[in-house]
């Protein structure tokens, strides 16, 4: 999790520097700058996007981190106990680990797509960026 959390700070920094450089640079361009502003423009994105799919997965981990201590008691649970507890309260209690489990599955699943969502967004800015970048190169930024 501390990670997370560094990688995190890490990819916001840039974020705000470039918003910064990028209103500095706003209030100073010239008519020829503003050629190279989709570029800075498509950086700052590229910035979002990333810090955006760093915050899908904590929040990812922080849903199924509930999840799996619930799975691990009743797990743990069933197996200490299931020797002295009824057929029928046996059921219930694998029942209750099976719907966490899928509570689990689920949850992975709708991060996943989330980051993936994010993922799709972030390498179509990137392919942006990087014809920018040559267009700016062959001009002769």
């Amino acid at each position: 999790m501390e990670l997370l959390q560094n990688t995190r700070l890490n990819l916001l920094r840039p974020y705000s520097q470039s918003l910064e450089n990028y209103k500095r640079y706003s209030l100073e361009a010239s008519e020829d700058d503003f050629l190279f502003q989709p570029r800075i423009i498509l950086h700052t994105k590229l910035e979002v996007l990333a810090s955006e799919m760093i915050e899908r997965v904590e929040i990812q981990t922080e849903n199924l981190r509930p999840l799996k201590e619930e799975r691990l008691k009743l797990h743990s649970f069933i197996e200490r106990f299931e020797k002295w507890i009824s057929g029928e309260e046996f059921r219930e209690y694998r029942d209750q680990l099976f719907e966490v489990q899928k509570e689990i599955r689920r949850e992975r699943v709708e991060g996943w797509r989330d980051v993936s969502n994010v993922m799709r967004d972030f390498l179509e800015v990137w392919q942006a960026y990087q014809e920018a970048r040559t267009t700016s190169i062959f001009i002769g930024e």
